[in-house]
């Protein structure tokens, strides 16, 4: 036997409609949380490539040596 016999009165009720508080927690938690993740990458990179060029000194395009020389200074034997 079903406890409801009939859904007289019932009504629908939506925790996260159109335009709720709900859905706009969530909108900006979503945005928070990826900002968030693209600025912890930045400093991750930036971290990284200076530990790089910590390792291999000037690691600048200027730096580099022109297609088919040699470098001038052996970058293993400078640190």
């Amino acid at each position: 036997m079903i406890p409801i016999d009939d859904f007289e009165g019932a009504a629908d009720y939506f925790t996260f409609g159109g335009d709720s508080l709900g859905v706009w927690i969530t909108f900006i938690l979503g945005v928070v949380v990826f900002c968030g993740l693209i600025a912890y990458m930045i400093n991750h990179e930036n971290k990284a490539y200076a530990g790089c060029e910590s390792i291999e000194g000037d690691t600048s395009m200027h730096a580099a040596a022109p297609i088919g020389e040699e470098p001038a200074t052996d970058p293993v034997a400078a640190s």
